[in-house]
């Protein structure tokens, strides 16, 4: 980061605490303080929050909800305008100092500055009167000491597979009561869907790839690589079948990169337009690495591949190995030929889930359509 980059964040991170300090002056005066104030980073609508979101808006209106999005967001439209509370306004601040709940698929998620906030929250305390929902946007499955309790203060940490229940519960160090199991919010909408022919190629970013040279990573080579494959081409032919590549939100910067790859016109490369929920109902199989997005095809059934071909780099630079074993999910590959001949494999065999159906089926024992009103019970208990 160049001189002016951090002068210019060190002047925002002190207008957003001084904004902060005036909200908690006057919040006690203001119209907020029953409201479950949610969001996804104040970016988006479309996970998590979102569904939560709908399903307490048509189960219970008597619930005063608020909902923190930008105004650029291309799901602002989403959201009631009455429910809207722009990101980063002054009613941001006075809603985030009086709201009743705090709710967010992701650690403080709900603040203008998820970073700043996190840090002043963890030395000083200052949403200690507010209860802290913590609703996740995916499943946990890897070694993260930073939400483990201490360095998070959570009132409800929102679980959406068993195995995750468990491994939280023993090794993450909160109270009592804190940690439940419900699934997920978006989950409720999985058990509804019509599959096309169709592989979702949907890998997670690396903390450690510099996007100011993008282009030189092995990241960007291997699915260089994967996009103009004349067998990969070969294949989606041959079975009648499409893909798209989805990158993920961090370096959907780079997504012009990408679209010069293509080979044939079965490739679609997705920007944020699309709905991810969407691609997965809609994909019969998905390609991904490490991203936890798999859980939401394990919990429909569906097959996938695990392309892993930078693991070691990963582990040592990303996130460290938790409880998962990729192999009882999906065959787990870490070059391109290996990955098609896998593709075949499951194409060939009308993607059956075959010897990973058991894995599949202890993960997940609640399926079914109440995972909005377990999560919606457990705050209200919380």
């Amino acid at each position: 980061m160049n001189i002016c980059n951090l002068l210019s964040r060190r002047v925002g991170q002190i207008w957003a605490v001084t904004r902060f300090i005036f909200a908690k002056v006057i919040s006690k005066y203001t119209d907020y303080k029953d409201v479950w104030l949610l969001s996804e980073r104040g970016k988006e609508a479309r996970d998590n929050g979102y569904a939560l979101y709908r399903w307490i808006k048509h189960n219970h209106p008597e619930i005063p909800l608020k909902y923190v999005i930008s105004k650029d967001s291309k799901d602002y439209h989403r959201i009631d305008r009455n429910d809207i509370i722009d990101y980063d306004s002054i009613k941001h601040f006075l809603c985030l100092c009086s709201a009743k709940y705090l709710i967010s698929t992701h650690i403080m998620g709900y603040t203008p500055d998820h970073g700043l906030f996190y840090k002043m929250d963890r030395k000083l305390h200052i949403f200690k009167n507010q209860k802290k929902i913590f609703l996740q946007h995916g499943i946990i499955k890897d070694y993260l000491p930073s939400l483990f309790y201490g360095n998070v203060d959570l009132n409800l940490f929102i679980c959406g597979s068993f195995p995750e229940y468990e491994y939280i519960l023993e090794n993450f160090g909160f109270p009592s009561g804190v940690v439940k199991y419900t699934g997920l919010c978006r989950f409720d909408s999985l058990n509804r869907y019509v599959s096309q022919k169709q592989i979702l190629i949907m890998p997670t970013f690396r903390m450690y790839i510099d996007k100011n040279n993008f282009e030189l990573s092995e990241y960007f080579h291997v699915y260089k690589e994967l996009l103009s494959s004349d067998k990969f081409a070969y294949l989606l032919e041959r079975y009648d079948y499409s893909a798209v590549f989805y990158p993920h939100y961090e370096f959907q910067s780079k997504i012009s990169l990408f679209k010069t790859l293509t080979l044939s016109n079965r490739i679609l490369v997705a920007d944020m337009t699309y709905d991810v929920q969407q691609l997965l109902k809609d994909s019969n199989i998905l390609i991904t690495d490490f991203s936890s997005v798999f859980f939401d095809m394990m919990y429909m059934n569906k097959p996938m591949v695990f392309y892993q071909f930078d693991e070691a780099m990963y582990r040592k630079e990303h996130y460290k190995k938790g409880y998962l074993d990729y192999h009882d999910v999906g065959p787990v590959v870490y070059n391109l030929p290996d990955l098609l001949k896998n593709i075949e494999n499951i194409l060939s065999n009308d993607c059956d889930i075959g010897v990973y159906k058991n894995y599949y089926t202890m993960t997940f024992p609640l399926r079914d359509e109440s995972n909005c009103k377990r999560v919606y019970e457990a705050i209200l208990h919380s």
